[in-house]
């Protein structure tokens, strides 16, 4: 994890543009899991919606309430998975997210793992059925 130094603000330009304008942002018609989560202390909520093919993720999608980080994460988290195997995205670490977002600050870590933590509980989950 690299933390924001003096070049970077705690909102980074990467953070702001995707939290003014999330990538993959909204309801798909069809979907073959969704999961929620949240996070009682700050109120950020992520709802996603995953399409799959076999093993594979087809699309991901999401929509929720939170702070600018936990939107560009759940944006950035949401073209990660595409393309990437169920196990290849419960092996995913939080660094991805976060080398994406450009780095994280210690305080802030809850706020970019929402989605990522959610949808890695909700598709073990899926997997044991």
């Amino acid at each position: 994890m690299k933390p924001f130094g003096e070049e970077n603000e705690l909102f980074s330009e990467i953070i702001l543009h995707l939290y003014k304008e999330p990538l993959n942002y909204g309801k798909p018609d069809s979907f073959s899991l969704e999961a929620k989560g949240g996070n009682p202390v700050c109120g950020d909520k992520v709802h996603l919606f995953i399409q799959l093919d076999g093993n594979k993720i087809k699309s991901a999608y999401f929509t929720g309430q939170g702070c600018a980080i936990s939107t560009a994460a759940a944006s950035v988290l949401t073209g990660l998975v595409k393309g990437k195997t169920v196990s290849q995205v419960l092996a995913l670490k939080p660094e991805a997210v976060f080398k994406e977002l450009g780095g994280v600050i210690q305080t802030r870590i809850k706020c970019a793992t929402l989605a990522l933590f959610t949808l890695q509980k909700s598709l073990r989950a899926f997997q044991e059925k």
